[in-house]
């Protein structure tokens, strides 16, 4: 069918069907309007776009059936048209031939849809009868048609539709529209009322019901596992906590679990009674302002002995009992003791005393009462007296009391040895004892001379009776313990060009240690602590020196070379204990 204005319709017969086409890019088939894409019965239909539809039949033909451009082609597929000569003449003609069913195109071999395609501006290839979209506008549709000739339209808008809009939407048109307007709902707030978010209850939850939508709505769902996220409610005493069954989460309640009380205060509280909100009677026991020790009640202010201790009830409370409380110190005891002494307590009294247990000896004399200055000597401790090498001094402790007992060295008959010809008697007289003993050493001196040996000075000589006689004059030296001298650090030296030794006692002294108790406030230390000193001779002159034509002076003293912390741990008052570092020691 052929109208001279426009095409509205065209009809193909193919076998015993009759095809309708149609200018709204509809197609029908006995008045059925059918699904495209199709294949069907040897036929293939394609849409492209709301230009053009496409009939390939395996008949060997393509129909392309375009209304808006008031056109059709029906075009033959080489396939079916043409056909094969190769090989029918004996003599070969020279020329350019393809093989494998290619086909000469402008000088190259390619295969026969190649001859049908198409090339765009942006050199990309489309089949015949193949529509696209520009990329450069989007607001056109081409085709690729027969002689490789590219037809563009207007893409047509007849098949817009507007959405629809639901409550409280407006339809407003897209900003950026390129080719057919484009419409959207916009929600518009202002002239829509928003419901408010309901409360739930017996632990529900609004949820809201059409999420993405514009107008919202909630129902109120019942979520279980929520539940849990409640955190019970503190009851009171005479409430017990308990749960309440609801359509949704259980609740907590507190309910009334209470009898009426009938205990009595104890001693510094007043008893006062109510009634609760469960008609219950409950007594309350209310602090007075008191101290109450060993059921003893004493009023704030007050001081009273508790034993040893001195006892004040102070404006302090306690914060479980809200009494107030009792502050007992103990009493202050002189523990400062004298050397030799220590603090001892006992149960018997509230102070203890001071009880010797060490001797003390005075450099020069010896007491038998403790002094406060002096070396300690343990109990059972014997030495030498400095003044009288046959006294020994010991320190003994008779029935608590410690002193130093003198004992006198007994010596035996000394037995004095005759000796023979040739042999010396010596005796050494520096112990208490003196011990005597011949010397054996042969002594050889020429007649009228004399020889030393020592400190004996020997002289031959000859008598009225013209005998030999030997005479020894022997010097006494001052007693020297060369031992101890070497122990206090001295050094042994002669005395003068004489024979005699002497001990040249040292600037500084070994150091020595004495027992003390060491005192800080209120705080003292519970045993005696050893401190050390040291002592010696001081040398100082001045003298005028040519070297440096000036008055040098000299001055040597016994000082401290090195020291080192002493921590002494103390009781105080208090009773705590804790440590002091009240001097350095001398190393």
């Amino acid at each position: 069918k052929y109208n001279q204005i426009c095409m509205k319709a065209m009809e193909v017969t193919h076998g015993e069907y009759k095809l309708m086409l149609k200018d709204d890019m509809t197609a029908m088939i006995d008045r059925e309007v059918l699904a495209l894409p199709l294949q069907f019965a040897g036929m293939e239909l394609v849409r492209y776009g709301g230009v053009m539809l496409q009939l390939k039949s395996d008949l060997g033909y393509v129909l392309t059936f375009t209304p808006q451009s008031n056109e059709f082609t029906i075009t033959l597929l080489s396939s079916a048209a043409s056909g094969h000569t190769f090989g029918l003449c004996d003599t070969p003609t020279e020329g350019c031939f393809c093989t494998g069913g290619k086909v000469l195109h402008r000088g190259q071999c390619v295969s026969p849809e190649a001859c049908g395609q198409c090339v765009d501006q942006q050199g990309h290839t489309h089949k015949h009868l193949e529509g696209w979209i520009p990329e450069d506008n989007p607001c056109l549709i081409c085709m690729c048609l027969d002689q490789q000739h590219i037809n563009c339209t207007a893409r047509p808008c007849n098949d817009f539709k507007a959405p629809a809009c639901g409550p409280c939407e407006t339809l407003k048109e897209k900003k950026g529209s390129k080719c057919c307007p484009e419409y959207e709902c916009v929600c518009d707030l202002g002239k829509c009322d928003l419901p408010e978010v309901p409360l739930c209850p017996n632990g529900q939850t609004a949820v809201l019901k059409n999420p993405g939508e514009c107008q919202p709505a909630y129902q109120c769902v019942c979520k279980k596992e929520e539940c849990s996220l409640q955190a019970p409610p503190e009851c009171s005493a005479h409430r017990q906590l308990s749960v309440k069954k609801t359509a949704c989460c259980d609740e907590f309640e507190c309910t009334c679990n209470c009898q009426n009380s009938t205990h009595t205060c104890p001693i510094g509280f007043v008893t006062s009674s109510f009634t609760n909100d469960c008609d219950c009677t409950e007594i309350q026991c209310k602090p007075e302002k008191v101290c109450v020790v060993s059921g003893t009640v004493h009023p704030v202010g007050s001081e009273w002995d508790q034993g040893c201790k001195k006892c004040t009830c102070t404006e302090l409370q306690d914060k479980d009992t809200s009494l107030h409380v009792a502050q007992c110190k103990p009493p202050i005891c002189d523990q400062n003791c004298p050397l030799g002494s220590t603090y001892i307590q006992t149960n018997e009294e509230c102070c203890g005393k001071c009880t010797p247990i060490s001797c003390v000896e005075t450099e020069g004399e010896v007491k038998e009462k403790p002094l406060t200055e002096g070396k300690l000597r343990h109990v059972g401790e014997v030495w030498p007296s400095p003044h009288d090498k046959c006294v020994l001094y010991q320190c003994v402790k008779v029935n608590n009391e410690v002193f130093i007992s003198p004992t006198n060295t007994s010596c035996a008959i000394m037995d004095t040895p005759s000796c023979p010809l040739g042999n010396e008697l010596r005796c050494d007289t520096q112990d208490c004892c003196p011990r005597c003993r011949c010397d054996g050493k042969l002594i050889s001196v020429q007649v009228n001379t004399t020889s030393e040996d020592g400190c004996n000075l020997h002289t031959c000589g000859v008598n009225s009776r013209g005998d030999l006689v030997l005479e020894t004059r022997v010097t006494t030296c001052p007693p020297l313990n060369r031992q101890v001298c070497l122990d206090q650090g001295g050094k042994v030296s002669k005395i003068g060009n004489t024979c005699c030794e002497m001990c040249s006692e040292p600037e500084c002294r070994r150091t020595a240690g004495t027992l003390n108790y060491v005192n800080v406030d209120d705080c003292h230390s519970e045993q005696q602590v050893e401190l050390h000193y040291c002592e010696g001779k001081c040398r100082s002159k001045s003298m005028y020196s040519l070297q440096s034509a000036a008055v040098e002076q000299e001055c040597v003293c016994c000082a401290a070379v090195e020291t080192e912390p002493l921590s002494v741990p103390v009781l105080c008052a208090n009773g705590t204990r804790s440590h002091h570092c009240p001097v350095c020691n001398f190393l």
